[in-house]
């Protein structure tokens, strides 16, 4: 029953893959923070933010891509075939692989998703990305 998977090996195993997730959601909203701060008329700060703009999302890249992984040798192991637990786990490596594609593009945030104000300030004065 995939509601009680939390407490085995496996749920713990998918706790990682959530936290690498979040971590790579993360990665990407901080790139499109720094796209967001800088005037294409900025000259330097241009070059500066799209160099950490392409360094955020090469490492939510390398998260969502991480937590692909991990869902593929789970699946690869065979364990769980014909259950609803393996569809499961197929649907959310389907969603991954999707959104990795996503970050490959290196989108601008779609409407209704700009960076939040909150999201665009730096948290403390050595937060320099």
């Amino acid at each position: 029953e995939p509601a009680d998977v939390r407490a085995t090996d496996l749920g713990r195993t998918l706790v990682e893959v959530d936290r690498l997730m979040l971590e790579s959601w993360n990665f990407h909203r901080a790139a499109l923070a720094v796209q967001s701060s800088v005037d294409v008329h900025d000259g330097d700060r241009v070059d500066a933010a799209k160099e950490s703009s392409n360094m955020l999302f090469g490492s939510a890249r390398e998260s969502a891509a991480s937590a692909r992984s991990i869902l593929d040798d789970i699946i690869a192991r065979g364990q769980y075939v014909n259950s609803e637990l393996e569809d499961a786990l197929q649907e959310r490596l389907t969603a991954i692989s999707k959104y990795v594609a996503t970050l490959r593009t290196k989108p601008a945030a779609p409407d209704g998703t700009h960076p939040l104000l909150a999201e665009m300030l730096r948290a403390e004065p050595w937060d320099d990305l």
